[in-house]
Order: C-alpha cells, then structure tokens, then sequence
C-alpha cells in the first residue's frame, strides 16, 4: 500500500496517511520506535571434508538453545494470556524440529561445503518463497512464525543477539518490517501502546497475539517503516486501519475527538451487547462469531454474539507431530457447544492440505497449489482423519445446537461423498454404543463458483449454506489477494460478486434452507444494510465486530435495505456501487459516519 495523503519521499513528512489493515482495535497518539531488524548479512564459507561434522553438531546445539527459548516463552504466555494462545509456539518447536528443514540445511552443509549459518538462511529463504506462494491467508500469515524460528537459530549459532521490543522506559509506538509472535507476547501495554508492521494479515499469530494482549495495531502498511524513524510521531487507528505520519495540531485534535467519540461508541456498544440484530421494520438477523481458539469463547458473550457461525478446526492440526483424537476434537466441540448454548455452534471440518501436517513445511509446498488438495478434497483422501473428527462432532451434537459443515464444495458429488463418509461414521458409532447425534443438520459453504452457479442444486443436499466470501470473490474475479500488484481488483462491490449473493440467496430460499455468510465481508458494517437487503439470515465475524454490525442492523429500516440492492443489481462497477452504498449510508445512517 502507499501513502493516501501525499507522495511518498516527500520532504515534508507531515499529515502523510498510510493505510493497512486494522487486527486490534484502539486509538493512540505516540512517539515512535522503529524495529530496525535487518536480515543479517550471512556469508558462504568454504569449509573443509572434515569440518562438516562439526557444522553439522553446531546446527543440532542451536536447535536445542532454541528449543529451550521458545518453550520458556510458551511458558510466559500460558501465564498471561492462556494456553490456547500459549498453542502458538507449538507451531514454533513443531518448525525447528521440522524434519524437512533439518535434512535439508545438513544437505546443504554436505553437498556444499559450507557453514551452518549459511545453509540454514539458504534452507528457510527456499521455505519461505514457497509459503508467500500460498493464497490460503492462514497458511501464508506463517512466514513471521518461518523468520522467527531461523532468526533464533541464526543468532544461536553467530551469539548475536538483535534489537528488541522496548520493555521499559518511554511509552512508544513499535514500527517494523514485521514482526514476530515472540515479540508480541513480550509486550506490555504500559511501554507498548501499539504497533505497526508493513506486512501481515488479521489472522497472523502476531495479530492473534495482538487482541489477546489488548494492544492496538494496524498490519500491512506497505513501506511505512522505511518512512520513519525513531522519535517521529504518529496516530494509529486500529479500527480503521490507518496511520498518520507527524500529524499538525488540528488533525491531533481531530484525532483525538475520533478517539474519545470511539470511547463513547464503544461504552455504548457495550450497554448494548445484549440487544438482538433486529431492524426497525421487526426484521431478524442471527450474528455469530467466528472462532479457532477454544480461549475465544468467552469472547462470545462478552460482545454478544449468538452462538459461532464458524468454527475454524485447522488449528487442531498445527504445531503438532501426531493428529488429534476424536476424544480431543469431542471435548473441544463440546465446550463451545456447551458455552453457545442454546445458540448453535457450526464447525467446519478441517480446511488445509499436506501430509498428516507433520511437516509444517509439507503442508506450506501442498497448499501453494489453492485449487489443489485441499479442504474437503484433502478429508474425502484422507478417510481415517476424517472420520475421526466427524466422530467428534457427532458425539459433541449431544449436548448443544451442533452443525457440520464442509469446506471447498464445487458441486454434488464431492458432497455426497461426504456425506456418505458422515453416515459411515455414524455406524461406526452405532456399532461401539457411542452416544451421539443422528440427524444433525448439514451445510456447504460456498466459496467456489461452480457451487455459487449451482447454488439451486446443492440446497437440495442440505440443510443450510454458509457463503463464505473470501475465496468466492478471489476465485470469482481471479485475484490472488496476496499479489500486490492486482490486489486492488479483489471487490467485494463487483456487480458479479453481488448477483452471486443474490442468486445463492434466492437458491437457499427457494429450497427452505437457511443462509449465512462468514467471510469478512459479513463484519464489514459498510456492506451490512447490503446483505441485509439481499436477505441473508446470519452473519459471522471475529467477536470484537459484533456489536457495531448489530448497532447498524437496529438502525435500518428492512425494506430500505432490499431497495438499496435492487439500485445497485443495475450497476456497472464495483465503484459505482461503493458511491451508492456511501451516499445512501450517509442518507440514513448519519450517526454511523
């Protein structure tokens, strides 16, 4: 991304505004602290036959220094914020015990002749194209976790050590190239207010890391920290995910107004949080959360949601040597079923690739090809994994509102050979005297055209829809978000993309199914009195976007929504729908501008 407000180079850094992605919430004025962390200069050293052992034992002493650091931080966040956030260093040690990446950095230092330091960097740099390769954002948001694990190796076997997060002194603002895991959990609030990164996605470990720990932070800026340096001041705005470079004493003081309207929103949000999504007209909408960590659950509640609208599974594959049990998939299930309760809980069964995940590096290799194996294509491979988790699900259908739902469906056959695998399962639970749910409801999330297309087909076969937004416009307008060069073609305003959701909709209804969206679309409040109009029955998002998507629902009026879509189905472009939706916001929404 570039600068909004000026061009960037200009001598005159003043009121420059970068624009990124919001991961944490909050406003902060503040001084700034550039993270200056370069990679390292490694060189190729030729050594001898008989010195390759002991490059090969000095690469084995650094892995278990680097093992013992990242479990004593594992140990640190366990304390402070949990152990399902804690996980994330599992992920960690699983990388610098990755099989494959030992093998082939002592591959290196044989064939080649060179030092440990060098194959290591050659090793991680060829694992690291492969992962900004991959358009699955989760498996992608890996690469911070990739650089973190080799710069620890590096300065293990160089005894150099790098410039760290400030943890005393002056309250500052962190700017960096990026940042790791390791370096948000040594974060604490009262020498941190915030931070910003010039890559990265909401569902990077360091944005995970950010909400736990409750500091503002905005990711994917471009090259805002070649722009700074230490002692600059800026306004970061996590909900908006923006930055403003050496503000003037006006744009403070509108910053600052922002910042105390946004306290007033949010103590507001907060009295409200109990209030249902229902329009002023009586129109119902369910709003559910998004969750993958067991520790979000209390996150439900506290911003009302009703129930999860999805259940990441994935990260019950990562960081780990074995796969989960099904006791383990039941008891997680069960937990949220029992914590959503009576709401319902909608898991979607695992969506990555890769060879039983004991490879972190595999997986990234598999995964690159994202029309591959993948999602329901990897399970329906995959039988005894499969089984093994819908036997989970099953079983944990007994005490909550449980659904199942399958990722990735490109039309009929590949979902009734999952549901096939479901009945299988079923007998096998049958046959041990396992109790568990006989007729659970069943669902298919569209996020592939030939699904979306066939929409009116694939209702037949189940018992809801969950669009999911992401892949269904990437794939739709064949845009890989994560190419920056075309990255600005990925719209969620496209007339296409709109008549989809109209046409998957009206699919759903026509068949008496139910119909929710969980991409992120659905917490964009910019696009709420749209899918509303479209007559979506549910929306999904991360639990902090709640209760802003429910204040906007209470504040239109149903059929004002429904004639809103019908003006925009007759639009030419997504920037003509964009001006509409703006101007008719602002119309009748003021108090939301």
């Amino acid at each position: 991304m570039s600068p909004l407000d000026a061009e960037s180079g200009q001598e005159d850094q003043r009121d420059i505004v970068f624009r990124g992605v919001g991961v944490s919430n909050g406003i902060i004025y503040g001084k700034v602290f550039v993270l200056d962390r370069k990679d390292p200069a490694i060189p190729r050293e030729q050594i001898a036959d008989d010195a390759r052992e002991q490059e090969i034992q000095r690469l084995h002493e650094a892995i278990e220094k680097t093992e013992a650091d990242l479990g004593e931080m594992r140990r640190k966040i366990e304390r402070r914020v949990g152990k399902d956030h804690a996980m994330i260093f599992d992920a960690h040690l699983l990388m610098v015990r990755d099989a494959r990446l030992i093998a082939e950095t002592e591959q290196r230092i044989y064939e080649e002749n060179v030092n440990a330091e060098y194959a290591v960097m050659e090793t991680v740099n060829a694992f690291v194209k492969v992962f900004e390769g991959i358009e699955d954002t989760y498996l992608r948001g890996r690469i911070a976790d990739v650089k973190d694990v080799c710069r620890r190796l590096l300065q293990h076997l160089m005894g150099e050590r790098t410039t760290h997060v400030p943890r005393e002194g002056e309250a500052v603002i962190v700017v960096a190239r990026d940042l790791s895991p390791s370096d948000t959990a040594q974060m604490h609030k009262e020498v941190v207010l915030g931070f910003c990164t010039d890559v990265g996605s909401r569902v990077s470990h360091t944005a995970i890391m950010a909400r736990a720990l409750g500091i503002p932070a905005v990711v994917g800026l471009g090259r805002l920290s070649d722009s700074l340096t230490t002692g600059d001041m800026i306004l970061l705005d996590g909900n908006r995910g923006t930055v403003l470079v050496n503000p003037c004493e006006e744009r403070i003081s509108q910053f600052m107004a922002d910042a105390r309207r946004f306290e007033v929103l949010l103590k507001k949000l907060r009295e409200e949080v109990e209030l249902p999504a229902v329009t002023k007209d009586g129109h119902r909408l369910r709003i559910g959360a998004n969750i993958e960590l067991t520790d979000e659950l209390k996150q439900i509640h506290r911003h009302g949601g009703e129930g999860i609208g999805l259940y990441r599974t994935e990260y019950f594959y990562m960081g780990r040597e074995d796969l989960p049990t099904e006791n383990e998939h039941y008891m997680a299930y069960m937990a949220a079923a029992k914590c959503a309760a009576p709401h319902p809980v909608i898991i979607r069964t695992c969506d990555l690739g890769g060879d039983k995940f004991a490879s972190m590096m595999e997986v990234a290799q598999e995964v690159t090809d994202c029309m591959g194996w993948r999602a329901i294509r990897f399970s329906l491979q995959m039988p005894d994994m499969f089984k093994t988790q819908l036997a989970g699900i099953l079983r944990a259908a007994t005490v909550g509102e449980v659904k199942v739902m399958f990722p990735m469906i490109s039309g009929i056959e590949e979902l009734r050979r999952a549901k096939e695998v479901l009945e299988e399962v079923k007998d096998d639970l049958r046959r041990k005297g396992e109790d568990f749910k006989m007729d659970i409801d069943v669902g298919a999330m569209i996020e592939v055209p030939s699904a979306a297309i066939t929409a009116d087909l694939v209702a037949k076969e189940v018992d809801f829809f969950s669009i999911g937004t992401n892949d269904l416009i990437q794939y739709t307008l064949a845009v890989n978000r994560v190419n920056e060069k075309i990255a600005h073609l990925y719209d969620p305003a496209h007339p296409a993309i709109l008549r989809l959701l109209r046409d998957v909709t009206k699919a759903a209804h026509d068949n008496g199914i139910w119909v929710g969206m969980c991409g992120e679309m659905a917490g964009d409040p910019f696009f709420c009195p749209i899918l509303l109009g479209l007559g979506l029955d549910g929306l999904s998002m991360a639990p902090v976007v709640i209760p802003e998507i429910k204040r906007v629902v209470r504040a239109c009026h149903y059929d004002e929504c429904v004639d809103m879509v019908g003006h925009t189905m007759d639009m030419l472009t997504g920037s003509d729908v964009r001006k509409f939706i703006k101007r008719r916001m602002g119309e009748i929404f003021p108090d939301l501008q």
